[in-house]
């Protein structure tokens, strides 16, 4: 099992170019879901690409895709479909890319965890799956010191 941070230590097997795109759109809308989007998630966002995808760097269509992005064409039924076909694996290290950039932002918002809960359904994640990303996110919540 992966921990929270060890995405890093994962590549994921290759994709097609139009699976790589369908990513990239999950993780856009996954940092929109939240109704406010930073240049840090930007970043973040293609960062992690490039780690998880074992890139120098994102192809250059890809990020510019992710700089001109727009939320009102995106339909998570359609970006969803290339992905339905990956493994198990696949799909969980894609459900960790969301669940990473939701929090990019240092915000934990419940928008956010439905829109991952919406992707893995739409990617026909196993549910397991899913149970064990947000066990993960539960567990690496801290709350505020009270003094």
């Amino acid at each position: 099992m992966l921990s929270p941070n060890s995405l890093a230590n994962f590549s994921m097997p290759k994709i097609s170019h139009q699976q790589l795109q369908d990513v990239a759109d999950l993780l856009m809308a996954a940092a929109l879901s939240d109704g406010h989007f930073h240049d840090k998630e930007r970043q973040t966002l293609l960062d992690e690409l490039a780690v998880a995808f074992d890139f120098d760097a994102v192809p250059q269509d890809i990020a510019e895709t992710c700089s001109t992005f727009d939320e009102r064409k995106f339909t998570l039924s359609d970006s969803a479909a290339s992905l339905r076909e990956l493994t198990d694996e696949t799909k969980r290290a894609i459900l960790k890319l969301i669940a990473r950039i939701s929090v990019a932002d240092g915000i934990l918002d419940l928008r956010e965890n439905v829109f991952l809960m919406a992707a893995a359904s739409a990617i026909e994640a196993d549910k397991s799956l899913l149970v064990q990303l947000v066990d993960e996110r539960v567990a690496t919540i801290r709350l505020p010191d009270s003094n």
